[in-house]
């Protein structure tokens, strides 16, 4: 299967469950990745054939920023749960890295799995 990945999207948000966390939004990074066929696409050269990136990538950000949510995985799940409502998509992974959030590392990521079957 054909994959889209969209590295490294900035945005802010209201995420964690201490109470400093809970007063103004955090930096984020997302990375999203997910498959489907793009061959027709690549034949076409044509946007109906495929998914429209992009318009994934803002509906990202409009959930993380709108979000008030206290793990990353409830945010994650959100994400996910958004992107597999398309139904060109077969799976996808979405990985949220929030810097600052370990003591001794550069911050904490989740990564979870939304296969066909979650659907």
């Amino acid at each position: 299967m054909d994959e889209i990945v969209i590295e490294k999207i900035k945005c802010d948000a209201v995420i964690g469950t201490l109470p400093e966390e809970r007063v103004s939004p955090q930096p984020l990074l997302i990375d999203i990745a997910f498959k489907l066929d793009l061959h027709a696409a690549g034949r076409s050269d044509d946007l109906a054939d495929t998914v429209d990136y992009s318009q994934i990538e803002r509906e990202t950000v409009e959930i993380a920023e709108k979000s008030s949510f206290f793990l990353l995985e409830a945010l994650n799940h959100a994400i996910g749960e958004n992107i597999m409502k398309n139904r060109q998509i077969s799976s996808c992974r979405v990985k949220i890295f929030k810097p600052g959030a370990s003591k001794r590392g550069n911050g904490v990521a989740v990564i979870m799995d939304y296969p066909e079957s979650s659907r």
